[in-house]
């Protein structure tokens, strides 16, 4: 049992319901900018993560949808995975919610897995009621960790296959539009996805198909992915007196801006992003994210946009304290340039991919690359991979 998974189900729910309790016991659809369902509470019956929201809306017609605040999840995450590298060394940020490691002589270290398990459950605060999996590999362990309860941790048998085979197909880390096709073929468990055999699989769905086959049988060669911390700047500042003012806040912004940029991180680099988050005097939080193109490389640039940013803001009530952060550091922009165009266009198109993804907080473009262009059936042929240049 080398890996251990940890799973907050419904982590984005849970920290919205945190933020917003009169939302507690109502079916709650989160929803992303791509009008895709990114979580949804247990309520809200047949909604599943990935589904479009017009989908889930017909299923779940009384459900209230919201919009996703991705960077309040992300940085609720963050603060468990920070505490979770405290514990063990080998971490992979696999989703919202859900991380896997290497646990592999921890039970030398702490006496014993039951120790260890308890160490990760401690490792996130006790409102989100985490389950912790132990398994030979990353799914294997991921579903061990759904089937524990909350609060408690689960240990995969040693039959790994026998243990998954009433698993739904559901849980696979496949699309979602794949999952919809293997159930309308009377696939709903990963036993019976497994009965069907790797070449039909592979044939139908391609590598995903593969994957979906390999994982339903118990093998998982998916190697952890360490985290990659990002690195952040942040400044804070309280107003004298609690202000609605907008020339008041501005010109918190603009002190924040300077502070910021005056640190050693940013000296002969350039920003991205700038977060900017405000504590209302009721205990509520503000927030305005504005993204900086060309990269911002002192303050006096990161002004002008920051202003327009925030000069049509609507605050929800009066700001004591504000506080801002930093973050997409890249190198200088003034950097020179190539006297290719071929290399020019390259390097552009690498500083636009960049800035996209600083934006979405993933690659949004992908690019068709062959695989096995002599095979006869066309989704073996190609596939998308990331756009990296």
């Amino acid at each position: 049992m080398d890996i251990a998974c940890l799973l907050a189900p419904h982590f984005a729910i849970q920290v919205e319901l945190r933020r917003r309790p009169e939302l507690t016991g109502r079916s709650v659809v989160l929803a992303t900018r791509q009008r895709t369902v990114l979580d949804a509470s247990p309520l809200a019956g047949g909604v599943q993560p990935g589904m479009p929201l017009e989908e889930a809306m017909g299923r779940c017609k009384g459900a209230v949808v919201v919009e996703a605040d991705m960077e309040s999840y992300r940085q609720a995450w963050s603060d468990v995975l920070d505490s979770l590298e405290e514990r063990c060394i080998a971490l992979e940020d696999t989703a919202l919610g859900q991380a896997c490691m290497d646990i592999k002589g921890l039970d030398h270290l702490y006496g014993g897995r039951a120790k260890v398990a308890v160490l990760l459950l401690n490792a996130a605060p006790p409102w989100l009621q985490v389950q912790v999996g132990l398994g030979p590999n990353r799914f294997t362990a991921f579903i061990a960790a759904g089937r524990a309860g909350r609060g408690s941790a689960n240990c995969a048998e040693a039959n790994a296959a026998a243990f998954l085979c009433d698993a739904g197909v559901e849980l696979l880390p496949v699309e979602w539009r794949i999952k919809e096709r293997l159930m309308g073929f009377g696939l709903h468990t990963l036993g019976q996805l497994a009965a069907v055999g790797l070449g039909p699989m592979q044939a139908e769905f391609g590598p995903q198909g593969k994957l979906s086959w390999e994982l339903a049988t118990g093998v998982d060669r998916r190697p952890l992915a360490r985290r990659v911390q990002e690195q952040v700047v942040s400044s804070s500042f309280t107003f004298d007196a609690p202000t609605t003012v907008l020339a008041t806040v501005l010109l918190g912004a603009d002190r924040l801006l300077n502070s910021a940029f005056r640190h050693e991180a940013v000296h002969g680099r350039a920003v991205r992003i700038a977060l900017f988050e405000g504590a209302v005097h009721d205990g509520g939080l503000w927030r305005r994210r504005v993204a900086f193109w060309p990269p911002a490389s002192d303050a006096s640039h990161a002004s002008g946009p920051v202003k327009r940013a925030l000069s049509g803001v609507v605050l929800p009530g009066p700001l004591e304290a504000m506080n801002l952060t930093l973050s997409g550091l890249t190198s200088e922009p003034g950097r020179q340039g190539s006297l290719f165009p071929e290399v020019r266009q390259r390097e552009r198109l690498r500083e636009a991919l960049a800035q996209l993804e600083a934006l979405e907080g993933h690659k949004p473009i992908y690019r068709l690359r062959e695989v096995e262009p002599w095979s006869r059936i066309p989704e073996r042929r190609m596939a998308f991979a990331p756009c990296d240049s």
